[in-house]
């Protein structure tokens, strides 16, 4: 459990590729503020995703977003990521003025994907407070994966259950590094 309660990130928080000559993150009042900028986790560029590495097959992570999209293809979420080919984003996003929420997936064994990659699931948000967050949560078992939101705390539903987890491995995706689990903010261009 982190509670970004620290002057600096732990070093175990990593993003892809180096840093940015501009910060864009930063802790303060017990959260992580993530700026959204125009680079898609697909884009071959540093995008603001902080995340941590998956260390077991069987793991969970789980965030509580305050995200307000203003425009369509602005999103932000949760992310397991194993390079800009293969990675799956659970995000809060807005298609023609309404919010939803959706599932989406990069495989790179899909030749001409696009770098925001295909949308699973999606299913309009439900109703909250002002202000409230939207929680989310990505479950690993084994080569599968659920992913799951809340609108109250604990109140898990689940948008996709069983989803193929092989695509983050290093079998499909190649590389070494394995897949992280993190959050992620994007804004259209």
């Amino acid at each position: 459990r982190e509670e970004f309660d620290g002057a600096a990130l732990p070093p175990q928080w990593i993003t892809p590729r180096n840093p940015p000559r501009q910060p864009w993150h930063r802790l303060g009042d017990g959260a992580l503020q993530v700026q959204a900028r125009p680079v898609r986790l697909g884009d071959r560029a540093n995008p603001s995703l902080l995340a941590l590495r998956q260390q077991h097959p069987h793991a969970s992570a789980s965030t509580a977003l305050h995200f307000d999209p203003q425009r369509d293809g602005d999103i932000a979420g949760l992310a397991a990521f194993q390079n800009e080919d293969y990675w799956y984003l659970l995000g809060l996003t807005v298609e023609g003025g309404v919010p939803v929420l959706v599932l989406d997936r990069r495989d790179g064994r899909h030749a001409g994907e696009p770098a925001t990659g295909t949308r699973l699931a999606r299913r309009p948000l439900p109703k909250r407070a002002q202000g409230a967050p939207l929680y989310l949560r990505i479950v690993a078992r084994g080569a599968q994966y659920d992913f799951e939101y809340a609108v109250r705390e604990g109140q898990w539903q689940t948008l996709a259950r069983d989803v193929d987890g092989t695509v983050l491995s290093t079998a499909v995706a190649g590389g070494f590094t394995g897949a992280v689990l993190g959050v992620y903010a994007g804004r259209a261009p």
